[in-house]
């Protein structure tokens, strides 16, 4: 079976922006109040979760920074607005019926 994401790091936060509630609603609110285009979605994901990972010691802190050094950024908000096109496709075929 072909894997879904790059790599662990990036399913990782993926799947927390998803299962979230407030998180996804709050991505979805900046992603459609602001019409970001991927890459800018990308860059604020990366810069919201960078400012609020936890300060951590010494070898923690390291592995911490590794993991979300190898996350795909890109390629996280591309599933994430891929998943908003998908919810309001179904939305408005919904509301056709």
């Amino acid at each position: 079976m072909e894997h879904e994401y790059t790599n662990d790091e990036t399913e990782a936060v993926f799947m927390a922006i998803r299962h979230e509630p407030n998180v996804f609603l709050y991505w979805r609110t900046m992603a459609q109040d602001f019409e970001f285009d991927t890459q800018e979605l990308a860059n604020e994901i990366k810069r919201e979760i960078n400012r609020n990972a936890p300060v951590v010691q010494v070898v923690y802190g390291d592995l911490l920074g590794a993991a979300l050094g190898r996350v795909n950024w890109y390629e996280v908000a591309d599933k994430f607005l891929g998943r908003l096109r998908d919810s309001d496709n179904a939305l408005n075929s919904e509301t056709i019926q």
